[in-house]
């Protein structure tokens, strides 16, 4: 963009050096030489315009940024899965995609996610996960969520949260439960 600038100034400079000299020695010309100079401006104020909308573009870009959201899920509090937001504005809308995970004796269950509705920047709140039959309709009995839960889990299961920023951008952020997940050490109290 910085090259375009000096393109510009560089077009106007000899645009303005041509004219004076021309015009004085070639006064019969001076028609020809102001549509000269006209078209050079013309083209100077065309690239300007491709500059300034190219800095419009960047400006939304660092607006979008500077209201963007960043979701992780962290274990902490005895037994207690967190959704922790360290982007720079708040989650509205948050939702977790089901899982369905196969039990060792071939029985499929549901893992059901409830978030907050809104999580603000820097902040930490509870999910609460539930283990459901396949079809989601009861909870099920006898079942501990002990696979997935740190540091003795057996299985790792990636979900995918999705959610919005304040001016209704959508995101989607993969998320890991279980083995290797971070258990919210390092989060302030």
């Amino acid at each position: 963009m910085k090259k375009n600038v000096i393109i510009i100034l560089g077009i106007l400079i000899i645009a303005v050096l041509a004219y004076f000299p021309f015009k004085r020695y070639l006064e019969k010309e001076a028609s020809v030489l102001t549509s000269y100079v006209l078209l050079l401006t013309l083209i100077a104020v065309l690239l300007y315009s491709l500059e300034t909308r190219g800095l419009r573009k960047i400006s939304a870009e660092h607006l979008e940024l500077s209201f963007k959201p960043r979701l992780l899920l962290i274990y902490r509090d005895n037994r207690r899965f967190h959704l922790y937001n360290i982007g720079n504005g708040p989650a509205v809308r948050i939702r977790i995609d089901d899982y369905i995970v196969e039990s060792i004796k071939g029985i499929s269950l549901r893992l059901k996610f409830t978030c907050p509705p809104v999580l603000k920047k820097d902040e930490w709140l509870p999910i609460e996960i539930k283990l459901m039959s396949e079809d989601g309709k009861k909870q099920a009995d006898g079942f501990l969520l002990g696979f997935i839960t740190p540091p003795t889990a057996t299985m790792t299961i990636n979900v995918t949260a999705r959610f919005q920023n304040l001016i209704g951008k959508e995101y989607e952020a993969p998320l890991n439960i279980g083995q290797g997940m971070d258990e919210g050490t390092s989060i302030p109290q």
